[in-house]
């Protein structure tokens, strides 16, 4: 195997069986030997430049957030990695920072995309999770899910809130300290607190 060839099985061993043209020249791969690669092993287009040996190992949050890093995930995305929820998200929900940017074009499936204006709200309260091939990507906590989940409660169907919530206060891993310093940063920590002390008490 020539040396072009070895370092594409590598991007394609640590990328969760994808590999970017972009990637590939980055890590010295002539664009010719990589066409050739692409050629010779059958791999199959996912959406523009990328590549990957098999579809139905394809870790979409994964990759997204490989190819734009600002992006967070959020809503209901992230109350199902979070497993608040196990209802399937029909679209991918993400946040992103202010001046940041990700073009609909090139995501290849529903997404949904929210923009923050603070940074500094943006960049509290996440956190690394799994997804369900095992690759690690960055989602809202749950305290700060909570918090947004109360803060945009028409954006949730009752049964959805209920639910997370509830889950929520009945986990034993969960931060009060922090939701109630990130309620307060959103300047809802009264409105929080109430949602919270109503629904703990249904809980007993």
């Amino acid at each position: 195997m020539n040396q072009n060839y070895s370092a594409i099985e590598r991007i394609l061993e640590t990328g969760d069986g994808c590999i970017s043209r972009k990637a590939a020249i980055a890590n010295g791969v002539a664009p010719a030997s990589f066409a050739r690669y692409v050629r010779s092993h059958g791999l199959i287009k996912i959406r523009c430049g990328v590549y990957t040996k098999e579809i139905g190992a394809i870790d979409d949050l994964f990759q997204l957030q490989r190819r734009y890093p600002k992006i967070v995930y959020s809503g209901i995305t992230a109350l199902y990695l979070l497993g608040l929820t196990d209802r399937i998200p029909e679209s991918i929900e993400f946040t992103i920072p202010k001046g940041s940017r990700v073009r609909k074009e090139n995501v290849g499936f529903n997404a949904i995309c929210h923009i923050e204006n603070n940074i500094k709200l943006f960049e509290l309260g996440n956190t690394n999770v799994e997804t369900m091939f095992g690759n690690v990507v960055i989602c809202f906590s749950k305290e700060k899910m909570i918090v947004e989940m109360i803060r945009k409660r028409n954006n949730y169907d009752s049964e959805l809130f209920l639910k997370a919530v509830k889950s929520f206060l009945k986990g034993k891993d969960k931060d009060l300290d922090f939701l109630f310093q990130y309620a307060r940063m959103r300047k809802i920590e009264e409105k929080v607190y109430q949602v919270l002390e109503a629904m703990d008490y249904e809980n007993k």
